[in-house]
């Protein structure tokens, strides 16, 4: 079980149902590549990026056939190690089966995120929830 960015294939349209997923605005999610894990059924897709400081970056995590969306500033902070990332939390939503399992939702987003951000090799991330919250 590991996420990796791949293509997404005829097997994966059929598998996650991408016809009903669309973004928080409304209009349905171009996906031609996705962070993914087939075994969990879950994937990361950044959805929206924000051209301008301070670079919000939009995204949707989908697990169980249930979704989540959040907003992080991959920018605003400076991470424990050089080569990791902090990404800092500005708007998390996610269904209540989800909220019910937020621990392991959120692990598996630190997860997801991490190999998103990387090409080769994972890239260390932490998860600012809040002013107190790193994980």
């Amino acid at each position: 079980m590991a996420f990796v960015i791949d293509r997404v294939t005829e097997e994966d349209r059929k598998l996650f149902d991408f016809s009903k997923m669309r973004t928080p605005w409304g209009s349905p999610i171009p996906f031609v590549t996705l962070t993914i894990d087939r075994e969990r059924v879950a994937y990361l897709a950044r959805i929206h990026m924000e051209r301008e400081p301070p670079h919000d970056e939009k995204f949707v995590f989908w697990w169980r056939l249930r979704s989540a969306y959040f907003t992080v500033d991959m920018t605003a902070e400076t991470p424990p190690e050089p080569r990791g990332l902090v990404a800092v939390f500005k708007e998390l939503r996610m269904l209540p089966e989800l909220a019910a399992q937020r621990d392991t939702v959120l692990a598996m987003i630190k997860e997801a995120l991490s190999v998103h951000r990387s090409s080769a090799e994972q890239v260390p991330v932490w998860l600012r929830l809040d002013k107190n919250t790193l994980l």
